[in-house]
């Protein structure tokens, strides 16, 4: 197999790896509350945001740690072995009947599920400077797929079967990913070892850069993190719905249908896959985060009226509006940036959306219990506008700042 086919061969897989995480991590999202009430006969709102914010919290104590790995042995062998693990864990959830067992249990079947978010840096690696737009794009577009998918089938399982049942699924999607991994490295080993040497070179030392390229990379590094800051709040409104989305839709609705809460609960997804299309055949560009997150606020208004219809109607709003706004960011995060830093710009990216998903669960869940189902709404509303606003403030024009092809583009973003 020449070094094009194994490229080819090994992007397909990939990218199935991730499409099956996805779905099989999405099918319990939206009825954690139903689990512990239901299996464990907690029904603390609190303690379901805690539990959450801790899920968060393992990926990113875990994450650098796999890293580390990778570089020794290779991101597919590490796969296979991890995504093996996980889905033995995920059987051990199904039965467990103690809720201290279960957050051992579970906590370390997140560690080791973790791993597989190194297939997005590794599919990188893959990929010319070209594509990478495209890639992520596709990306993407699996994401909210699986999120639709997974939402909806987690909703078909938990109605029949009752929400331990998804740990089956669990397991078997991390059992397909430790397949396609194995049978990727087995079929193209030497092209994949050759771009993990490539990907593995030392940056250069500060010492043999010239004063005006360490001043530039430094200024690269702080637009970094105010991107970073500013995910961070974006991905703190989104995550706060997540949690007890299905309770709301049940307080306000009074439907009792597993299957159409998993339904309503993808219409976010299902809106940024229109987005996409949308952007995709009309060429234009995505609005800025100073437009498109307002715009998620205002659908979050319209989802407090309360009207089933009105509900469906902001789900729909939030997701375009929510869409534009983080694949926005994620895209400045690498616009302009050498290879050599993307490993580090995803570390950034994706530790700062956890810390913001972790904030939103814990603060969801304690504004829950005090103040009701619509609090995580207003709780959102408020912290969109303060991603806004820290968004302006963060890129307001400065004086000029010494520039390179590293560098990422001010406010006009």
């Amino acid at each position: 197999m020449n070094a094009g086919q194994s490229r080819a061969l090994a992007r397909r897989l990939l990218l199935f790896t991730t499409a099956v995480a996805v779905v099989s991590d999405a099918l319990l999202i939206p009825f954690y509350p139903d689990l512990f009430a239901l299996r464990f006969g907690v029904e603390s709102s609190s303690h379901v945001g805690l539990y959450l914010a801790a899920t968060c919290l393992m990926v990113v104590v875990v994450l650098p740690g796999w890293a580390r790995i990778e570089r020794r042995i290779g991101a597919l062998p590490l796969l296979v072995g991890a995504q093996a693990a996980a889905g033995l864990l995920a059987i051990a959830c199904h039965f467990c009947t103690d809720v201290t067992q279960f957050w051992a249990v579970s906590l370390t079947m997140i560690a080791f599920k973790a791993s597989y978010l190194l297939v997005y840096p590794f599919l990188l690696r893959l990929e010319t400077p070209e594509t990478h737009a495209t890639t992520i794009g596709l990306l993407t577009v699996l994401v909210h797929l699986g999120g639709i998918a997974g939402a909806t089938v987690g909703g078909g399982l938990v109605g029949r079967f009752g929400p331990e049942s998804t740990f089956l699924g669990m397991a078997a999607g991390d059992f397909i990913q430790m397949v396609a991994c194995a049978s990727l490295y087995r079929r193209a080993p030497r092209i994949l070892d050759v771009e993990n040497a490539e990907h593995g070179r030392a940056a250069p030392d500060v010492d043999t850069l010239g004063a005006a390229a360490v001043a530039a990379r430094g200024a690269a590094g702080r637009r970094l993190l105010r991107l970073a800051a500013v995910m961070l709040l974006a991905y703190l409104a989104v995550f706060s719905l997540r949690p007890f989305f299905v309770a709301f839709w049940r307080e306000a609705t009074g439907s009792t249908s597993e299957l159409l809460a998993g339904l309503v609960f993808a219409t976010p997804a299902g809106a940024s896959i229109a987005a996409l299309l949308f952007y995709h055949r009309t060429g234009r560009p995505m609005a800025a985060p100073r437009r498109s997150l307002p715009l998620a606020g205002f659908g979050l208004l319209v989802i407090l009226t309360g009207h089933p219809v009105a509900i469906i109607a902001g789900l729909a709003i939030f997701g375009w509006g929510a869409f534009e706004s983080l694949v926005k960011l994620d895209t400045l995060i690498f616009e302009n940036r050498p290879p050599s830093d993307y490993a580090v710009d995803f570390s950034l990216a994706h530790i700062s959306q956890q810390l913001g998903a972790l904030a939103g669960f814990m603060l969801a869940g304690f504004a829950t219990t005090v103040y009701g189902f619509r609090a995580p709404f207003v709780l959102a509303i408020v912290t969109l506008l303060l991603s806004v606003l820290v968004f302006e403030w963060l890129f307001r024009p400065r004086a000029p700042e010494v520039s390179a092809p590293s560098g990422l583009p001010e406010a006009s973003s």
